[in-house]
């Protein structure tokens, strides 16, 4: 009877251990999967920051140049703001008479850049877009013709 005892003894003694080992191994797993997702997040934050960066000091940078702009239209000492507004990276177009059309793309990144179109109309400069576009281009593929709904195709 007492070696009955002992066994029964031993046996929960293993099961207990096995149930251990079980419950770490899963802390273990769970841990590592936090790792890992914290990691990911590390690198997606990482890569959101830096494209802000990049878009931020581009956008100082046409904002810089849209204030240059700005004060050579007030400056009467200009005689060609055309020419002026090629100089510092706007592309200029004469409207007729005095009037002009000036349009800057400044790169953010290989991907996308900031367009900034203002116009020069009576003597006042006024700002009519500023946006990120995306430099990717996109092409329609119409190769395939679209049935119309009007005639039967041939067989």
């Amino acid at each position: 009877m007492a070696e009955r005892q002992k066994e029964k003894g031993f046996t929960g003694i293993g099961s207990s251990t096995l149930i251990i080992i079980f419950v770490v191994l899963a802390i273990t797993v769970f841990l590592l999967f936090t790792l890992f997702t914290v990691r990911q997040d590390l690198k997606s934050a990482q890569k959101n920051a830096d494209s802000h960066k990049a878009y931020y000091a581009a956008d100082v940078i046409a904002t810089e140049k849209l204030a240059e702009l700005y004060d050579a239209v007030a400056d009467d000492s200009i005689f060609d703001i055309g020419e002026y507004a090629k100089e510092i990276g706007f592309e200029a177009k004469n409207t007729g008479g005095e009037n002009y059309s000036f349009t800057l793309k400044q790169n953010i990144d290989e991907n996308s850049s900031i367009l900034c179109t203002a116009v020069l109309i009576g003597g006042r400069l006024t700002v009519t877009e500023y946006r990120t576009i995306n430099k990717n281009s996109y092409v329609n593929e119409d190769s395939l013709p679209i049935w119309d709904g009007n005639t039967l195709p041939l067989s």
